[in-house]
Order: C-alpha cells, then sequence, then structure tokens
C-alpha cells in the first residue's frame, strides 16, 4: 500500500474515524497496533509476521524485566533480548 494511493487515503480515513469515536484508550492503542499490523501485511505479508514476532518477544521479554528485583537479573533479560 502506497502512501500516494487511493487505497491508502480510504484506509487512513477509516482508522481515523474509528479512533476519534472510541473513548477508551485501551482501544486505541489496539486499533492502532492491528492497523498497523495490517499496514504492512498490505505490503508484504512475511513482514508483518516478523513484526508480531518481534513484538510478542519484546513484551514477553519486557514484563520479566518489570517483575524482577535486580539490576543483574534485568541484565540478564535485556542480554537475552538482544542474542
Amino acid at each position: 500500500m502506497l502512501f500516494n494511493s487511493l487505497t491508502f487515503v480510504v484506509f487512513f480515513a477509516l482508522v481515523l474515524s474509528a479512533y476519534w469515536t472510541m473513548r477508551h484508550w485501551n482501544a486505541r492503542k489496539n486499533l492502532l497496533l492491528v492497523a498497523s499490523y495490517l499496514f504492512y501485511g498490505a505490503w508484504n505479508p512475511p513482514f508483518a509476521a516478523l513484526l508480531f514476532a518481534t513484538t510478542a518477544l519484546d513484551f514477553y521479554l519486557g514484563r520479566k524485566m518489570g517483575k524482577v528485583e535486580t539490576p543483574g537479573e534485568r541484565t540478564v533479560w535485556l542480554g537475552s533480548a538482544s542474542r
């Protein structure tokens, strides 16, 4: 999907109007996340799968780092993310 195409303009208008009709911030975040995956998936579906996989891994490791008490353990989780 190119930025200067009619498809993008319609997609953007739909996402923007859906965004402003939602009242809760969590719903808005989820809408933008799904719209991002759809946008990248329209260009090349394997990249959308890669984006989803890295998002899930970062979310998992971030939650693990948030639960750990010592900085040394956080460094271990951070190091596991870079490998």
